[in-house]
């Protein structure tokens, strides 16, 4: 007598319209964000990669370098080419779903003081902060100077006489 065939039903998909069967597949998605800007061709949208393979397979699934949509050229109004959260130099072995962002990073604003006002004595001093170059605009602000202790002046006057440390 021969032993019993076994199947493990589980890895199988079975289709009543076809009447066919189908090995169930297993999917992770790989989710790319994109912060502070826009993907190179324009696009705002989170980009998905999904990698699939037979439930139960031996396969590696790996992520490459160039699987990453490119950023860095078209940062919003006040930021800079950014960075990846993690970079890849060589394929990653993916096992679960996993999300990458490119953040870009802000950027430094040229700018110059060109006023200010009872800015040596205790009381309320006022600055104009005006954008420089190609940046345009003007930040005024109103700040409270309180009263130097003594041993303050005298510490910051050493510490200028000691120099850089």
């Amino acid at each position: 007598m021969r032993p019993a065939l076994r199947l493990d039903l589980s890895l199988v998909n079975f289709d009543s319209a076809s009447r066919s069967f189908s090995l169930k597949m297993e999917n992770f998605t790989v989710t790319f964000k994109v912060k502070k800007g826009s993907w190179d061709d324009g696009s705002k949208a989170d980009k998905t990669k999904i990698l699939s393979r037979r439930m139960g397979e031996d396969l590696a699934l790996n992520l490459y370098p160039q699987d990453f949509p490119s950023a860095g050229e078209k940062p919003d109004d006040g930021y800079a080419r950014g960075a990846w959260d993690s970079i890849l130099t060589e394929p990653r072995a993916i096992t679960e779903d996993m999300t990458y962002t490119y953040t870009y990073t802000y950027k430094n604003i040229e700018k110059e003081i060109t006023g200010y006002y009872c800015n040596i004595k205790k009381g309320t001093a006022y600055l104009t902060l005006k954008g420089t170059g190609s940046y345009y605009g003007e930040r005024k602000a109103a700040f409270k100077i309180g009263a130097t202790r003594l041993s303050d002046i005298w510490g910051g006057i050493m510490r200028l006489l000691q120099g850089p440390a």
